[in-house]
């Protein structure tokens, strides 16, 4: 398309982000660090068929409760069950 047109469409789809982001955890009185969290700035990195445009990001928290075992279950595996299933 001309420059114009270009510019045009880019303005139309709104202003690009550029988000980084990191973890950062304290265990507090537990003997153990109880939660999990996921940190992946780009999930083509790690899912090659998941769009490297726009870029496609996954942050989260899983609170332990009392015991690691489900939160380390869903860090885990639910992001995997999750870009799997879109196709």
């Amino acid at each position: 398309p001309p420059p114009a047109a270009a510019a045009a469409a880019a303005a139309a789809a709104g202003p690009a982000v550029q988000v980084d982001a990191g973890a950062h955890s304290i265990q507090g009185r537990r003997k153990a660090m109880e939660d999990q969290h996921v940190v992946l700035d780009d999930l083509a990195e790690r899912w090659p068929h998941v769009p490297r445009t726009p870029r496609h990001a996954c942050w989260a928290v899983f609170d332990g409760h009392g015991g690691q075992d489900a939160a380390k279950l869903a860090a885990d595996c639910l992001l995997p069950l999750l870009v799997d299933d879109v196709q």
